[in-house]
């Protein structure tokens, strides 16, 4: 048995990870059930070795999480790009809002628009800005680096320097 997640010391590697297998194991994508269903376990009992905040893991919940990658893999015409725990679509987004406003959050995600970035996304519930400084959406990418999932499955990773 491949242990998929090996080497991924902290919550995001494992995230990053998640997606990329995600895209090549899933059924489908051509993959076989067998093996996307081992990888999302593993994915579901990953423990991080080090936190970026005190609770990031016990706040952290990977099905959810999973669940609304794979729901948005169904929809056409969106790029994913998923920027340190938040999840941003991209594209014409018009069209498809019935789509994704019905796209289940579950307990520990929420769904919204920004209106300022014109843009639909997914973040923590217990997310609080700690600072009373306003970040552009660059500027958290480029802090947190950001990963693109299309639905033809091609990944473009983007690193922004601060």
């Amino acid at each position: 048995m491949q242990n998929y997640f090996q080497g991924c010391k902290t919550l995001d590697e494992a995230k990053t990870l998640y997606k990329k297998l995600a895209l090549k194991l899933h059924p489908d994508k051509g993959g076989l059930t067998a093996d996307f269903q081992e990888m999302l376990n593993q994915f579901h009992a990953f423990k991080p070795e080090s936190e970026k905040f005190k609770g990031e893991a016990e706040q952290w919940n990977s099905k959810e999480y999973a669940d609304i990658i794979n729901q948005l893999l169904n929809i056409e015409g969106i790029t994913i790009v998923v920027c340190g725990s938040w999840i941003w679509l991209e594209g014409d987004t018009k069209p498809i809002k019935e789509q994704i406003k019905a796209i289940d959050t579950g307990e520990t995600l929420k769904r919204g628009f920004s209106k300022a970035k014109e843009q639909w996304y997914f973040s923590p519930k217990g997310y609080r800005k700690k600072s009373k400084g306003v970040l552009t959406y660059d500027q958290i990418k480029g802090f947190y680096g950001e990963e693109k999932i299309t639905k033809n499955g091609k990944n473009q990773k983007q690193r922004i320097a601060n």
